[in-house]
């Protein structure tokens, strides 16, 4: 059957005698019951597939999804050549919309017709459905599920399910037969997941691949047999992939140089540098679910993060009480990414993005309250202070570049579009001799850049970069690092003195895993990131004028 059935998402018509699969007809699925189920929409309307959410941040769908028709094996790693949307958790018959969110990166197998996806910002509220670690057997009944087209709709916007029963086995895949004669598998059912009920609970066995179509509206066909891609042995594979190296975050004080990440056990790590050298490491504690923020003020150090619960974590540590590090929570809403955070006037500011999708915004200026920037942003928020204004930049679900801004002279919060290409990864920025500029990677994987002055400015930096950038100015110049498609350190700069192009270079060392940080510490330039060493090292790299770039490792 396999060969003779032709792969098609749904918005495609198929030329062959069949065409891939994308949509579980049969029984509506019940209100709050298989809140992981996802549907991917590619290009807004050119093609939509199901999902299942494995991780908090990850989608297991169909790579023939991000295909084009009769190329679906040709899916590169990367970004989607189209924009792409998941929306996880959506069931009108619980009343959820569920959470929506751009696709930043495939990762697609050669094997099978199975990929991971990317999404923009995790969903903590929903539990990921965990792999079954056991073979399909003969006969074994199945759940299919999906978004795709019923025999009723053509797009019934609410997942349904139906069950099959496994027919033949091979190394990749799993042909199955309806159970009944109101269960099928149409377009829009791509990537749906297969699932073995253990008890009250479910795995993931295989996800649905191609189909008959037989039962579906619109078709003539009567065969309703189909095929599955098998994930019961990707378990590794989806747990490698998964796992995220955490992001550092360096910031200097006095003599000092600090860094900070999420240690393994989700304690806050710590290391520092005075300058006369000499690397010491400890643990400010706490619990961290993702990426710190911090500042200097004054004789104290702050570091915040998202807690496991998505409250916001602060830590405080101050040279006057050197023996003890403090640790609290800013109550407001419940946050879903990374802050950011810096000192204006006096005053610590905080902002991330909140479980509504807004941008939230915390204050401490002897107390503490909070307040909502409104607007709706995708990922995690940059920001900076400016004179009489303070910035914040973040990606949009259609991946523009938005910008948020507080006049303290007018008193007036405004919001705006900077025009330009789409992103495909969280924005950086800083301030440079009075101008604003901002970086983030576009959707071709280059550097694009953006400037305001006296007026607006958009250019592309050019090269290849993995994530987000990292930057900083240095006198007349400017800096922006990157990971780049192999896991080197890309560097990019500009000099305002020769009014050039723009240099890119690879400053050698360890390979990436991680979003680097960057940092100017005693006119000196100095990059963080953690390697893809074995045991995941936090790797350091530095350039000094008239001398060539150094790095070593200070642990993990």
């Amino acid at each position: 059957m396999v060969a003779a059935v032709t792969v098609v998402s749904a918005g495609e018509i198929g030329a062959g005698s069949g065409t891939i699969a994308q949509a579980a007809v049969g029984e509506p699925v019940a209100p709050n019951a298989d809140m992981f189920l996802a549907k991917v929409e590619v290009g807004g309307h050119v093609r939509s597939c199901s999902g299942v959410l494995v991780a908090p941040q990850w989608v297991l769908t169909a790579r023939s999804c991000f295909a084009e028709p009769g190329k679906e094996s040709d899916v590169r790693p990367g970004p989607p050549a189209l924009l792409t949307t998941v929306t996880v958790g959506r069931n009108p018959r619980s009343g959820k919309s569920g959470y929506s969110a751009p696709v930043l990166e495939v990762v697609p197998r050669d094997d099978r017709d199975v990929a991971l996806v990317k999404l923009a910002f995790p969903v903590t509220d929903i539990a990921p459905v965990p792999l079954t670690a056991s073979a399909p057997g003969d006969s074994e009944v199945l759940r299919l599920a999906g978004y795709g087209r019923t025999a009723t709709k053509w797009v019934p916007g609410a997942p349904h399910s139906g069950t099959y029963g496994v027919t033949s086995v091979a190394g990749a895949t799993v042909a199955v037969s309806p159970s009944s004669t109101t269960a099928s598998i149409c377009k829009g059912d791509a990537g749906g997941p297969a699932l073995r009920q253990r008890g009250q609970a479910v795995e993931l066995l295989g996800l649905v691949s191609t189909s008959w179509q037989g039962g579906c509206l619109g078709e003539t066909e009567t065969r309703r047999t189909a095929t599955l891609a098998r994930v019961d042995t990707l378990a590794d594979w989806v747990r490698t992939t998964t796992t995220e190296r955490p992001n550092p975050l360096a910031f200097a004080w006095r003599h000092q140089l600090h860094v900070f990440s999420r240690a393994q056990n989700g304690e806050l790590s710590h290391w520092w540098m005075n300058r006369g050298g000499g690397v010491e490491r400890g643990s400010w504690g706490g619990e961290l679910a993702g990426n710190p923020t911090g500042f200097i003020d004054g004789e104290q150090q702050h570091v915040f993060g998202r807690g496991p619960d998505g409250s916001l974590r602060h830590w405080i540590w101050d040279a006057r009480v050197p023996e003890r590090v403090g640790q609290e929570t800013w109550h407001g809403p419940k946050i879903t990414g990374d802050p950011v955070a810096y000192v204006w006037k006096g005053e610590q500011h905080v902002f991330a993005r909140a479980e509504d999708g807004s941008l939230a915004h915390w204050i401490w200026s002897g107390s503490l309250r909070n307040d909502s920037w409104g607007g709706q942003l995708v990922g995690n928020p940059a920001g900076f202070a400016h004179g009489e204004q303070q910035h914040v930049f973040a990606r949009d679900k259609d991946s523009r570049l938005v910008h948020w801004y507080w006049d303290a002279r007018a008193e007036r919060l405004t919001s705006e579009v900077w025009q330009g290409p789409k992103l495909s990864s969280d924005p950086t920025g800083y301030l440079w001799q009075g101008q604003q500029h901002v970086f983030a990677r576009g959707l071709n994987g280059s550097l694009e850049h953006w400037q305001w002055s006296d007026r607006f400015w958009q250019d592309n930096w050019g090269g290849q970069i993995e994530g987000r950038p990292a930057g900083f100015p240095y006198g007349e110049q400017q800096h922006a690092f990157g990971r780049g498609p192999g896991g080197e350190l890309r560097h990019w700069y500009w000099d305002a003195r020769t009014q050039g192009e723009v240099v890119r270079e690879t400053w050698q060392g360890a390979r990436l895993a991680s979003d680097p940080s960057a940092h100017v510490w005693f006119d000196e330039q100095q990059v963080f990131a953690f390697t893809m060493s074995p045991d995941g090292e936090l790797g350091h790299w530095w350039w000094e004028n008239g001398k060539p770039v150094q790095h070593d490792t200070w642990g993990k």
